[in-house]
């Protein structure tokens, strides 16, 4: 373990030296001031541009408001050194990985650019929402019964057309008909699913079973 972390920090070393003049490090530099050379790098790279909004993880932001949603740049008056500090979690401050209220997180990750909604979750049909994670890599989140879906498309708007065309499948833990409404072997009335026995699982969308549903609240 010595000999990779030492290596790690020569490479640290050489590529802040090569790239960004920094003679202070060398590969005995502590964490800390590996750190702070990293963030001055990054500053001298991005400028202005708010890491946040740039990796759409604006949740974890301690200060995202709708205020500040419009473009990438940094407009919540927040000094830039503190703001990169904050997403490389190095105020040694417990940041949860997703404070989710939906309502108060950026619109741009809730519908395309014609203003399609995201589509709802296939579980349990509550409102859903595109993070973008890392190389063309995008993560659809529920923000109700925590289901999430992972794929790779090449823009927010094409990963939210493809999370449309989506088939999947929903637990009936979430399913409108519950385990009550099943035939006289036991499957489901509305997918056919045996649901007293392992499959727990129906094709059919969410808003599919909620429509079967009303039929047998009329009965």
């Amino acid at each position: 373990m010595k000999n990779e972390i030492s290596n790690l920090n020569k490479a640290l070393a050489v590529l802040l030296y090569d790239q960004y003049d920094c003679p202070e490090v060398d590969c005995e530099t502590d964490e800390e001031t590996f750190v702070k050379y990293i963030i001055y790098a990054l500053i001298e790279k991005n400028e202005d541009i708010c890491p946040f909004k740039n990796y759409s993880c604006e949740c974890i932001c301690k200060t995202s408001t709708e205020e500040c949603t419009e473009g990438l740049k940094i407009d919540c008056g927040r000094e830039t050194e503190g703001v990169w500090k904050e997403f490389i979690r190095n105020d040694e401050s417990e940041v949860e990985l997703m404070p989710f209220d939906y309502d108060v997180m950026p619109k741009r990750n809730k519908i395309d650019t014609e203003g399609n909604p995201m589509r709802e979750c296939n579980n349990c049909g509550q409102r859903t929402y595109m993070l973008y994670e890392e190389d063309e890599n995008y993560r659809v989140v529920c923000e109700n019964c925590e289901e999430t879906h992972s794929f790779k498309a090449n823009s927010l708007d094409r990963a939210m057309e493809k999370w449309r065309k989506m088939q999947l499948s929903a637990d009936c833990e979430y399913c409108p008909l519950g385990w009550e409404v099943r035939g006289y072997e036991g499957e489901c009335y509305d997918c056919g699913c045996m649901v007293d026995e392992d499959i727990n699982w129906c094709k059919k969308p969410y808003s599919e079973r909620l429509e079967k549903s009303k039929e047998f609240e009329e009965m």
